[in-house]
């Protein structure tokens, strides 16, 4: 019987040879017949045997492995090296007078995909008109006969798509996906189960954001995704005033993904917009922090304008036409809503007397976020607050 007792052995091996092996075990068993042998010392014999040859296979399977990935590696690394990313130097940025946000992010987002393979992208079909359509050509699309694509297509399933990022990143990989803004209250119901798996790594882009929307019309812009997300605890939010601030942005959103984790949710505009060329010194810097002064141009002033995304350059051009009736106004770009309650935030606006706030969604969404800086650290010098902003749900929108 112990041919038969071997074959269910825990460590039997897993292999064609296993019945040959069998075999040769029973013919010794039949010379060892009648003879005066130890069963146990032969057992150990048998024992030694197997485990040698369990560790041969184990081996070569792990070869095996290794040989595949370092194969799987190069197939990326290859991917890498002939991509031909969309960049733009910073001197073409200085000739353009307009970029979409939803441009230059895709721009970057090339970039990035080409130092990090664990880059990998998905979209609610629209590739396009959210200008992914970049990365997805040069790090292909995933399909059973492309498993190394990096952009994966999900059709009009936003929760879907949300899951199956969650499912890469606990794999390892830093997974971005966008839809319009609009819809990104689908994923909700998976984003509130998600953000409490600890190391949760997922960027999401909301696009087409605001009555900047344009042509679009009133159904597709979004107003109310700011508010949504700024509800979830933890969720870091990221609206860039044009295209060169953008890249920095979306640079920094994926070091902070891929260093920090959590879920990042980051806003984007359709339309080419005004570059801003005459930011104060430092706000590269003052982007990453999460706000700065983007214009000023007088060492005192009471009047202060807070802004998000691209309503700054609008801002601007109203401090601006101000100044020429001898009002100065002092203008702030809050690059990211959750770092208005850092000390340095309210010592910008400490000795104001009137504020106003600018943003392209519903109008609460920035008034409620000043209006707790103010109360929590007693600014009661404050005249009068004033706020520009979608009163309604809905909005009109056109050319």
């Amino acid at each position: 019987d112990f041919p038969a007792a071997l074959g269910k052995h825990s460590e039997a091996p897993k292999d064609p040879d296993k019945e040959e092996g069998l075999k040769l075990i029973a013919e010794d068993l039949s010379k060892l017949a009648g003879t005066d042998f130890n069963p146990l010392s032969f057992m150990d014999e048998v024992r030694t045997r197997l485990n040698s040859s369990i560790k041969e296979q184990r081996t070569l399977i792990d070869r095996e492995n290794t040989e595949r990935v370092a194969l799987r590696t190069k197939e990326l690394q290859e991917i890498a090296e002939k991509a031909k990313p969309k960049i733009v130097s910073a001197d073409t940025y200085q000739a353009k007078e307009k970029l979409a946000t939803r441009t230059a992010n895709g721009e970057e987002l090339v970039s990035i995909g080409t130092e990090d393979i664990n880059l990998v992208g998905l979209c609610a079909d629209l590739t396009g008109s959210i200008q992914l359509k970049w990365f997805e050509d040069n790090f292909g699309r995933f399909t059973s006969n492309n498993t190394t694509g990096r952009f994966f297509p999900v059709g009009i399933r936003e929760a879907h798509m949300f899951s199956l990022a969650v499912g890469l990143a606990t794999v390892g990989f830093i997974p971005f996906l966008a839809t319009y803004g609009m819809f990104t209250d689908r994923m909700i119901g998976q984003i509130q189960a998600a953000l409490k798996l600890k190391k949760l790594l997922i960027i999401v882009l909301g696009a087409h954001v605001g009555l900047a929307t344009g042509p679009d019309g009133s159904t597709h812009e979004d107003l109310t995704s700011l508010g949504i997300f700024m509800q979830l605890p933890g969720v870091q939010i990221y609206e860039a005033a044009d295209g060169q601030e953008q890249r920095i942005l979306t640079r920094l959103v994926y070091n902070n993904a891929k260093n920090q984790g959590g879920l990042h949710y980051m806003r984007l505009t359709r339309p080419d917009t005004v570059l801003i060329k005459d930011k104060t010194p430092g706000w590269q810097e003052g982007t990453k922090q999460g706000f700065y002064v983007i214009y000023n141009r007088t060492v005192t002033t009471d009047t202060i304008i807070v802004a998000t995304g691209v309503l700054n350059a609008e801002a601007i051009a109203a401090a601006r036409e101000l100044s020429h009736i001898g009002i100065a106004v002092k203008v702030i770009n809050v690059t990211q809503l959750r770092t208005m309650t850092n000390p340095e935030f309210t010592r910008l606006i400490q000795d104001a007397k009137y504020i106003i706030t600018v943003c392209d969604a519903l109008e609460h969404t920035l008034k409620d976020r000043i209006n707790e800086v103010i109360v929590e650290n007693k600014l009661f010098g404050i005249a009068k607050i004033a706020h520009l902003g979608v009163k309604g749900f809905t909005g009109e929108s056109g050319n």
